[in-house]
């Protein structure tokens, strides 16, 4: 489960008592809610957080903030009488489109112990006039749902953030088929009341990390909460977009090459969205489908263009196993593995091997092996590559050691125990069914 799951589930609690609903904290010693949960704002309220603690359900005594507006308010503040476990989350403002799926938290009184995530689909955008309570109209995404009753006050979540809050279910024929909520942006003064750091995102509801666009004036102070929006957040993104690409190459590593394009197509039009996302970061992309062009498609033609895209938006981009994979194809090089020179990434050297395994360049591949050996830090790629090429120069012994490594530092590939089987029959009938290149992974 991802990390921003988990934080959202920690940080919802269960309000007790007559009324049902929920409540999120904002940070160590203060939660939210909307006001119909709490019957007497003048009296204690016990929250009820089941997962902020591993194996341990935490109550919590709170009370209203007396600057709680019954008139004009919507939402109550509710101040813990002790502070608990720090808790990262995000709060922004957000609009939304027809079609844009939510994600709702929250305990009600048919998952009272275990708490549910429920899918919606946005009816409406948000809208325009900030004056109106309830401007949030989602749809069930599921039919299954007999009720989203006791769901009040649970946090409404889009792409990790808090986005609004959810102030009641929307019936038809007395079967629940929706609900309304209250959106971050409706309750612009309330966040600023209490110095509650709120992150304005773009009008396409794409990231914009801009300190700039934040919402109000906030004291200079430290939170024991981590708000979206902060000097360096950039960096975070385009660290979290290389950590995306490093998982869909991973991905079209195991086998799954058309789950691997689909992934990498989306994220790359999200990255078209976002213009606070940095050109270099976006030419990886680009550079992995030139590459994946060549590899998986054979079209030269749509590799050149992905290719010549991610040149413009990176002039300083190495190219070289683009152009070495290339000529493979077209053949107007005989060797093109000396593009990759200076080999010095184990990228690099894999697709070396590679490309030599390919051409029954065996010797050669060795050869420049034992040149790197002591030089570049081999992965399991490596090894593995290195275990073909053991193969095809008949020394088994050697080929097992090296997928055996190989298995070591990454068991999860079930290639992997494929080319062991061969290895060991193989041995076993002294090399007379060698099977060739069957078993080669993915240059890239």
């Amino acid at each position: 489960m991802n990390n921003w799951y988990e934080n959202i589930e920690k940080i919802v609690a269960k309000i007790e008592g007559d009324k049902t609903g929920n409540a999120f904290l904002i940070d160590r010693n203060r939660a939210v809610t909307v006001k119909h949960c709490i019957q007497d704002t003048s009296a204690k309220v016990k929250l009820v957080f089941p997962k902020i603690q591993e194996g341990e359900l935490i109550e919590v005594w709170a009370t209203v903030d007396g600057q709680f507006n019954p008139e004009d308010d919507e939402l109550l503040l509710l101040k813990l009488e002790k502070e608990l476990p720090k808790i990262e989350i995000s709060i922004a403002v957000m609009k939304i489109y027809p079609d844009d799926e939510v994600k709702v938290f929250g305990y009600d009184a048919n998952y009272l112990a275990l708490g549910r995530w429920t899918d919606f689909i946005s009816a409406a955008s948000v809208i325009p006039n900030t004056d109106i309570v309830q401007d949030m109209l989602f749809d069930a995404k599921y039919n299954q749902e007999s009720d989203f009753a006791g769901l009040s006050g649970s946090p409404i979540i889009k792409k990790s953030y808090i986005i609004g809050i959810v102030s009641q279910e929307t019936l038809e024929k007395s079967q629940a088929i929706g609900i309304h909520g209250i959106s971050i942006k409706s309750c612009f003064e309330f966040w600023t009341r209490y110095d509650v750091r709120v992150t304005e995102l773009t009008d396409i509801g794409e990231y914009s990390f801009d300190p700039d666009l934040s919402i109000g004036s906030y004291r200079d102070v430290s939170k024991n909460i981590t708000i979206g929006g902060e000097q360096g957040i950039q960096g975070w993104l385009h660290g979290k977009y290389r950590e995306k690409l490093e998982e869909i190459v991973l991905l079209h590593r195991r086998g799954d090459v058309d789950g691997a394009w689909s992934e990498l197509k989306e994220q790359i039009m999200e990255l078209e969205r976002n213009p606070y996302v940095e050109g270099e970061v976006k030419a990886e992309y680009y550079y992995r489908m030139a590459l994946w062009f060549l590899e998986d498609r054979n079209d030269i033609g749509k590799a050149q263009k992905k290719y010549e895209k991610a040149v413009e938006m990176k002039p300083d981009l190495d190219c070289c196993i683009f152009h070495s994979l290339k000529q493979v194809l077209t053949g107007e090089c005989k060797d093109p593995e000396e593009l990759l020179e200076p080999v010095d990434t184990v990228s690099k050297f894999n697709v070396y091997l590679q490309v030599c395994i390919n051409a029954r360049k065996k010797e050669k591949a060795y050869q420049k092996y034992e040149e790197l050996v002591q030089v570049i830090t081999m992965d399991d790629t490596t090894y593995y590559l290195l275990s073909i090429m053991e193969t095809l120069r008949h020394e088994y012994d050697s080929a097992m050691k090296y997928i055996e490594e190989a298995l070591r530092m990454n068991g999860k590939m079930p290639v992997y125990y494929s080319i062991k089987g061969i290895i060991l029959y193989l041995e076993s009938t002294s090399g007379r069914h060698l099977c060739g290149g069957r078993f080669l992974p993915s240059y890239v």
